[in-house]
């Protein structure tokens, strides 16, 4: 065997010197693999189809068909259009999660009833801004937009929404919702005075619920890249910008967590966090399952 392989690294290398060496290198990194099969890619690989719907999630044609229709739009600049995974810049990609566990549900505003699951994430999906600021319904004249109605009725799909973020604001659309979700995709709003521009990640992230007997798990789950960075290549400003804009995500949706938590648990419920869920792997290695793209 050994023969074998040496003969072919002679044949087929042979510019390499002590091709010996090199497969004992490729036998300790196979045999490394086999231990821990997750070695190169920062994340178990049980855990990548968790993330692989939401990267995969298809906007409606009706929401790309609202967008595309917006008024006033220059041909010079691609307003309002929904930003992809392949969009972000960064090397890294974020996919993250961040749940709350609710074993008792909160009491309805001035009474002593209960919510129900369902009755409780339509208040939390209305409510978002008491749990993580500060998320607000599109109204603008110029361009023909007054979200504020759709965001607050029974059905938000297509609804554009303008996010503070320290630093870079952005704006989201509602591209998916179910009787128990909703999903935001990212939007390249217009580059003016007044407007958000390019939000500062690309992707996809649901907000849903699920049961497990009487006990309620709210939580929110994102699979992104940073949009902009320093250089093509990667170096310390492009590390710092990732790092920074992955953290600060981070502070948000733990503050969700713990807003979520302390608004059940002072209203007659019982709530607590769940340890959230942060994978940061190189984009390059993951994107083909994501994607379900065959090497």
């Amino acid at each position: 065997m050994l023969d074998d392989v040496l003969q072919f690294f002679n044949e087929e290398y042979y510019d390499i010197e002590e091709p010996l060496k090199i497969f004992h290198r490729i036998k300790a990194l196979d045999d490394a693999l086999v231990q821990n099969p997750n070695l190169l890619l920062d994340i178990p690989c049980g855990e990548l189809d968790d993330w692989q719907a939401i990267a995969l999630h298809q906007v409606p044609q009706s929401v790309k068909s609202k967008l595309s229709n917006i008024k006033n739009q220059t041909s010079w600049w691609s307003n309002w259009e929904i930003t992809d995974l392949d969009d972000g810049a960064s090397t890294k990609i974020n996919m993250d999660l961040f749940p709350v566990k609710i074993s008792s549900l909160p009491n309805k505003p001035n009474t002593n009833q209960k919510y129900t699951p369902d009755e409780f994430f339509e208040f939390f999906r209305k409510n978002i801004n008491l749990f993580a600021e500060k998320f607000t319904p599109i109204k603008d004249d110029y361009y023909g937009i007054d979200d504020t109605a759709l965001w607050f009725s029974d059905n938000p799909l297509g609804a554009l929404i303008h996010i503070e973020i320290p630093i870079d604001n952005g704006t989201v659309v509602c591209s998916g919702v179910s009787s128990n979700s909703w999903i935001f995709s990212t939007i390249k709003a217009p580059m003016s005075m007044g407007y958000d521009g390019v939000h500062p990640v690309a992707g996809n992230r649901v907000f849903s619920y699920y049961m497990v007997g009487n006990e309620m798990y709210i939580y929110t789950r994102g699979v992104d890249r940073v949009s902009q960075v320093a250089t093509n290549s990667p170096n310390l400003a492009n590390y710092l910008i990732e790092t920074s804009a992955f953290l600060g995500a981070d502070q948000l949706w733990i503050g969700m967590q713990e807003n979520l938590s302390d608004y059940v648990n002072t209203r007659g419920g019982n709530a607590s966090k769940i340890p959230a869920k942060t994978y940061r792997p190189n984009y390059s290695k993951v994107r083909n399952y994501l994607k379900i793209k065959l090497l």
